[in-house]
């Protein structure tokens, strides 16, 4: 599921009941590989058939069959797998430990795979047991594995043989379960342990998993792949709690330990890193830039390097979805990975759950639906369940009227912010967003139960009221800052809309309010209005606060204001934040002068990364362009999006896109664009009514 948090970062076929695994097959790319094409009716892929072994020391005869009884017994129930009964292989044997006789026997059983090899003796105290895997549909041996111990041993030889043998059926199973092949751990009953809870993880009955994953470490600590899943059962789950990082702290700081890890360990544990990097700065796209390119490249290099894992098909979904302008193209690229994950391990619920999101963004609800299904029918339960049938029933084109209305009423607290989340990607043409969100507030349902109730409602209500263009409704319910940033920014626009029962002089307002991030959108009015003894007035005032900042105390806390960047103290931040608002105002007053290369000179000098959300230069700098009928000077600044919640400025800077866009004759840029300020912007203030007229003309023009 999506960890951007949320992970935070929240992480997510409508398949028929009656033939999932099928449908999800007819989802695959053209030419994937197997498993991805049709399934064999004629055998059980989940089935192992053990042959007799040839012994060639007369006194080991003994192991001739026993071997395949206690291989028989230690395979089944290794995850998926299930093994036919010793007594039924040895009652139907004939022949020796080849490929031919193998066959007859998976044949015979209905196995997809059959074991055989040879024990031989390998010196005095010592014996090698060698095996090979069949495929018994093809006939073809897909792998092998060879294990030497002390004859007195057997036990210890019969555990590792299992523990290899896991591995090579896990290759040949192109995936799934045992498409970690590599395992870390020498001690079986540990490695079962963590097989039943894979099991649970994979249709996300994530608490469940947690208590087999733990008995997998409590039998081998050491065992990493054991704690990586117990880490991400903390991350998946569906219960809206903060994602809790402790144990994959755990398992990043035993890197470089006493085992060695395989590369596909290393590198996931390299994707782990980046993920919980990213995360505790906040998910800022704009601040971590240079973390977001590396993930995009270790998952790119996952997917090159194992394109039959599900695991990273399932991040290299997750790691596109967070760029920072999910265009549809990108969506669509995610999509695909999402459904080269399901493909690769059908059974595997997450990325069905994805898969779904990825398609809402597109605005295809009817598959969103069908990926939904078949994440309820992979066994999906408890919270994650709930969250998925509600998301499903209340999407464009499910339930209408009374049931709809009946369903949103009857929605069940503990998921009702969990799917408000998921509304929240793309704009909803029903407003679903909105309609859980003023149920909450009538609830007094808060998404953060420890803070403000009706301060953390009505918050997100307000913006999400703003974001479709409710002012005035937006007013009554808005607390704080958020409503009047999005004001000041529309407002700059659109003077009509700010009303006049509030002060918005902002060169009278407490300065870091004004500095960063509300204030500093009505610069743009002043430059309108040629106010320059307002403009001068803040940056004096700036330049005053900045020298008040006292250098940093012993003691004081650090910060990275982005990932490419170095550690600085808070106090440096603070300045950086405020000398960012002074160099800004000073290059607005240059413009509203007339002074424009000037200006434009100053505009551009401003760092992008100075401190998150010194954002503002960069509109002023596409608006001079566009001004000047410099449209293809304008487009690379119009093409990035705002750093923040999604809101009013959204729609309004989607807008100023679409008719930059159409001027250099980007038609599927522009259509895009158009398209958003008309879908969310279906009931808005009348001031704001003409934007939409004129997107809809826009629509008229270009198709």
């Amino acid at each position: 599921m999506r960890i951007l948090p949320q992970v935070g970062r929240l992480a997510l076929a409508f398949i028929l009941p009656i033939a999932a695994t099928a449908v999800a097959h007819a989802q695959c790319p053209d030419g994937a590989p197997p498993p991805c094409g049709p399934a064999r009716a004629s055998f059980d892929a989940d089935v192992v058939a053990i042959a007799p072994f040839d012994v060639l020391l007369p006194s080991l005869q003994l192991w001739r069959e026993g071997l395949v009884d206690v291989l028989s017994r230690r395979l089944d129930g290794a995850g998926p797998l299930r093994t036919v009964s010793a007594s039924a292989v040895i009652h139907r044997w004939s022949g020796r430990a080849d490929p031919a006789s193998a066959r007859r026997l998976g044949q015979r059983t209905r196995a997809q795979f059959a074991v055989f090899g040879e024990l031989v003796s390998a010196g005095p105290d010592s014996v090698r047991v060698s095996v090979s895997v069949l495929d018994v549909p093809t006939g073809r041996v897909t792998g092998t594995a060879e294990v030497h111990n002390s004859s007195a041993r057997m036990d210890l030889l019969a555990d590792t043989l299992t523990i290899r043998l896991l591995g090579v059926l896990g290759r040949a199973r192109g995936g799934g379960v045992l498409s970690a092949v590599d395992f870390d751990t020498h001690s079986l009953p540990a490695l079962k342990a963590y097989l039943e809870g894979d099991q649970l993880f994979r249709r996300a009955r994530h608490d469940s998993a947690a208590v087999h994953f733990s008995r997998a470490i409590a039998l081998d600590s050491g065992f990493m792949q054991a704690r990586r899943r117990l880490a991400w059962t903390a991350q998946w789950k569906c219960d809206g709690e903060p994602p809790d990082f402790t144990v994959l702290d755990n398992v990043l700081s035993r890197i470089g330990g006493t085992r060695a890890l395989s590369p596909r360990d290393s590198l996931s544990l390299q994707i782990d890193s980046l993920w919980i990097a990213f995360s505790r700065g906040g998910s800022f796209l704009d601040v971590f830039p240079d973390l977001v390119a590396q993930l995009q490249a270790a998952t790119a290099r996952g997917v090159k390097a194992f394109p039959r894992d599900a695991e990273f098909w399932h991040f290299r979904g997750e790691a596109l979805s967070m760029v920072e302008r999910n265009t549809p193209a990108i969506d669509r690229l995610a999509l695909a990975a999402f459904e080269r994950a399901t493909a690769a391990d059908p059974g595997l619920a997450p990325p069905f759950a994805d898969a779904a999101e990825a398609a809402a963004d597109l605005g295809d609800y009817n598959s969103a639906r069908r990926w939904t299904q078949a994440y309820l029918h992979a066994g999906v339960g408890g919270s994650c369940a709930a969250k998925a049938s509600l998301f499903a029933d209340l999407l464009p084109g499910s339930l209408t009227g009374v049931a709809r209305e009946r369903r949103l009423r009857d929605a069940p607290s503990a998921e009702l912010w969990r799917v408000v989340a998921m509304f929240a990607r793309f704009v909803d043409i029903g407003e679903t967003e909105v309609a859980l969100q003023r149920i909450a507030f009538e609830r007094r349902l808060s998404p953060f139960p420890t803070k403000d109730t009706l301060v953390s409602i009505r918050r997100p209500l307000a913006t999400s009221l703003l974001f479709r263009g409710r002012l005035r409704a937006a007013d009554s319910v808005s607390v704080g800052t958020a409503a009047s940033e999005n004001r000041m920014f529309v407002g700059a626009i659109v003077p009509a809309t700010l009303p006049t029962s509030r002060p918005w002089e902002i060169d009278k307002a407490p300065l870091e309010q004004v500095i960063h991030p509300q204030g500093l959108w009505l610069v743009d009015g002043f430059v309108r209005a040629r106010d320059t003894v307002s403009l001068d007035r803040l940056a004096r005032r700036a330049d005053s606060l900045f020298l008040a900042v006292p250098p940093h105390a012993p003691g004081e806390s650090m910060t990275r204001s982005f990932s490419s960047g170095p550690w600085i103290f808070e106090s440096d931040q603070r300045r950086n934040t405020l000398a960012y608002g002074a160099a800004f105002i000073r290059a607005a007053r240059l413009l509203a002068t007339g002074d424009t290369n000037a200006a434009v000179q100053g505009l551009t000098a401003l760092p992008d990364s100075t401190c998150y959300g010194c954002f503002q230069h960069v509109v002023m700098l596409a608006r001079v362009f566009a001004s000047q009928g410099r449209y293809e000077s304008a487009a690379p600044y119009y093409r990035r999006d705002f750093p923040y919640v999604r809101d009013a400025r959204h729609v309004l800077w989607a807008f100023e896109r679409a008719v930059v866009l159409e001027r250099i004759h980007d038609r599927e840029g522009a259509v895009e664009n158009y398209q958003f300020v008309v879908n969310a912007w279906r009931h808005p203030d009348a001031e704001l009514a003409g934007f939409v007229e004129q997107a809809r003309q826009g629509l008229r023009r270009l198709r």
